[in-house]
């Protein structure tokens, strides 16, 4: 697996474990479901080892192989 989901899973389960307790508006949803996929993105470790095709340091394209 290239990208690491266990802590994202689980935020995401607190999530839907906190609206089912208090229902929330689809604005505070959004907000909180964009706060834990940011920090996902941010954290996020990917594996070392997956070769790039092409692009530069900061517009590379991983291969699948």
């Amino acid at each position: 697996m290239a990208i690491v989901n266990d802590p994202y899973k689980l935020e995401l389960i607190a999530l839907y474990k906190m609206m089912e307790a208090n229902p929330m508006t689809l604005e505070e949803y959004a907000a909180r479901f964009t706060e834990i996929t940011d920090k996902q993105i941010l954290t996020g470790e990917v594996e070392q080892g997956i070769p790039v095709t092409s692009g530069g340091a900061t517009s590379a394209r991983g291969q699948v192989v």
